[in-house]
């Protein structure tokens, strides 16, 4: 009649990233040490991060973070799950960077002003010489390692995340343009 109760494992504080299956050979590996990092991220800047975004919210009038449905929204809004909404306001995680900029937008902050506040990223780091670089057909090609220092990335997590990223972007282009019998150029 008794279920015999037995500890579950606890549930990570992990982002949002960590529900993603994990994957094969390096970008597996970078993702573990991302998560390691994550964890270790200092608490006051996870709290900073947190009452950066629900006072922001409740700026914007649209969202009462004092209710399950203005959390909810807030969530939605920034295409994050619930409980992991819940985990940034309460300052116990920060999101995954892919959800950096979808959060900003829903709270009306410039995602570079919400990264510089909390200290993530440096100001330097976003200077007017980085950002007027021009760029697209013709530009000077620059290194992995160049992109993360022009991007202010010291920590070496965060720099093997934007490695297995770009690296994980060039194989599925690769498989694309395999696909597609060549792609763009063979299109033209």
């Amino acid at each position: 009649m008794f279920e015999r109760w037995t500890e579950q494992p606890q549930r990570s504080h992990l982002p949002q990233c960590a529900s993603l299956p994990p994957s094969k050979g390096a970008e597996s590996f970078y993702l573990g040490r991302y998560r390691a990092g994550m964890r270790s991220v200092n608490e006051a800047v996870r709290r900073q991060f947190g009452k950066l975004i629900a006072d922001a919210a409740r700026a914007t009038g649209r969202y009462d973070l004092d209710s399950h449905g203005g959390k909810a929204a807030l969530a939605r809004a920034a295409g994050l799950s619930e409980s992991t909404m819940g985990r940034v306001l309460r300052g116990e995680s920060i999101p995954d960077p892919r959800f950096f900029e979808p959060l900003a937008a829903a709270v009306n902050l410039d995602v570079r002003d919400l990264l510089i506040e909390v200290g993530i990223v440096s100001p330097e780091s976003l200077s007017t010489q980085v950002q007027n670089k021009p760029s697209g057909v013709g530009s000077d090609s620059i290194t992995l390692d160049e992109a993360a220092n022009a991007l202010g990335l010291s920590d070496p997590v965060a720099r093997e995340m934007l490695r297995a990223a770009v690296e994980r972007q060039q194989r599925q282009d690769a498989e694309r343009d395999a696909d597609d019998g060549g792609g763009a150029a063979a299109q033209g």
